[in-house]
């Protein structure tokens, strides 16, 4: 329960504030993926807020479902 309370709360810090966070992922380090703070994958999950370039460099590996690589539209945020 009090996992679930702090993704929820995490979750809500990055999406429900006024700035954006466009390079910040969610880093779940037993499966080594980072992931959108709402991509459904780190509900239950023990989790840490890095930059995108941060988990890039410990050799993380982005979600396939959330795909936080990518924008939106379906681009990429950045160069790759």
């Amino acid at each position: 329960m009090k996992v679930l309370l702090q993704s929820l709360a995490l979750v809500v810090m990055l999406v429900g504030c006024g700035r954006r966070f466009d390079d910040q992922v969610v880093v779940v380090e037993k499966t080594r993926t980072y992931h959108r703070p709402t991509c459904s994958q780190v509900v239950m999950a023990r989790v840490i807020v890095e930059t995108r370039d941060e988990a890039k460099r410990k050799g993380y590996l982005p979600c396939p479902y959330c795909q936080p690589d990518k924008d939106q539209a379906g681009k990429p945020n950045h160069a790759e």
